[in-house]
This record gives C-alpha cells, sequence and structure tokens, in this order.
C-alpha cells in the first residue's frame, strides 16, 4: 500500500488517492482514516464543513487529469471511462446561420426547472429531457450572430453526440432566491431508473 504513493507518474492528490484505495481494499477493518489523501487538498476542501459533491468530483478530475498532463501521460483513463462529447449548435432566427462547438464531456450538470422549489419529487428523465431540448435566445439572453455583426433572438441546441461509458450526472439543486436575496437549495427527490 506505501509503494502507491510513491508510483512512477503519479502527482500527489492521484498517489494519495490510489494509495487510500488500496488501504480500503486491503484492511478488514470497518473504516479508514482518508488524512493522508485529505491533507493534499486545498484548504476548502479540507474544513469541517459540508460539500458540494459535484463540485468535489469536478475538482478531483480536473486535478488527476492536471497532474497526468504535467507528467505527459499519453492516455488519460479519466476520458475513456467518463469522457464523451457534446455538440452545441445555435442558429440565428434571422438569417437562420448555424455555428457548432464540441466539447469533452466528463459530466453532465442537470438543472431542475423553474419552480421545482415546490415540487414534491422530480424524474431524472424529465431532467434529461430539458437538458436536451432546445432553448430560445431572446430578449436579454439573445445570441450574437457572427454573420449579422449584432444580437439575434437564437434557438440553441446541445447533443450528446459521443455518449460515455460510464455518466456522471450532477443535479444543481441550488437557486438564487430573488426574494430573499440568497442561496437555496431543492430537496425534493429525484426518481431515477437503473439504467437510462
Amino acid at each position: 500500500a506505501g509503494q502507491a504513493a510513491t508510483a512512477v507518474g503519479t502527482g500527489p492528490v492521484q498517489a494519495e488517492l490510489s494509495r487510500l484505495f488500496c488501504v480500503l481494499l486491503e484492511t478488514t477493518l470497518p473504516s479508514q482514516c482518508p488524512d493522508r489523501f485529505l491533507n493534499v487538498l486545498p484548504e476548502q476542501f479540507r474544513r469541517q464543513a459540508q460539500h458540494d459533491a459535484g463540485e468535489f468530483g469536478k475538482f478531483l478530475l480536473d486535478r488527476i487529469e492536471t497532474e497526468m498532463r504535467l507528467r505527459q501521460l499519453v492516455k488519460n483513463p479519466l476520458v475513456d471511462i467518463f469522457g464523451g462529447r457534446t455538440t452545441t449548435s445555435v442558429t440565428c432566427r434571422h438569417c437562420e446561420h448555424t455555428s457548432q462547438r464540441q466539447e469533452l464531456l466528463l459530466d453532465l450538470t442537470l438543472p431542475f426547472p423553474s419552480g421545482s422549489a415546490e415540487l414534491t419529487s422530480f424524474s431524472l428523465e424529465d431532467m434529461l429531457l430539458q437538458y436536451l431540448s432546445p432553448e430560445e435566445l431572446c430578449g436579454e439572453n439573445q445570441y450574437h450572430c457572427d454573420r449579422c455583426a449584432t444580437k439575434r433572438d437564437a434557438r440553441r441546441v446541445v447533443e450528446i453526440t459521443s455518449p460515455p461509458a460510464h455518466l456522471l450526472l450532477v443535479l444543481g439543486r441550488f437557486y438564487y432566491d430573488r426574494g430573499a436575496q440568497t442561496r437555496r437549495k431543492i430537496v425534493c427527490p429525484v426518481e431515477f431508473p437503473v439504467t437510462l
């Protein structure tokens, strides 16, 4: 287990996480103290406070990817496991010009629909359908069309063009309550199937 922390080609976070996984696999104890792993994390994650799991997951994947890139590892296993591709298309309603942007997908953050703070339950399928539904960009949210050289109404569509082997879903449970001028958490349960 001690050799994992000094493995060639690893950074401090990756090495300590590997060491912790090795200890968890080899131990017969019901729990394990992750102090060594916590000590290589930034201060914000070392404090004894509740943290957003999605934010920590994104940090961890990003840090491991950075450590691997610094050691010039050619193949990133995180992309093989969690990587997919999305294509975002925006079509100007005035000139019909469409611009497209492809992006690497390591996780998918699903927002709750407006007004969902009052709901008693929600389904993951509904959240995915909302995420993938076309969005009208108008009013204060107009799109700057390169061809028209000005802001125009437009339609944006997000497609998962290459799905990942394992899809990480993050539920966007926080929203800004303008009346109370504070962030609030949506606590209604989300129903999800075993397979999508």
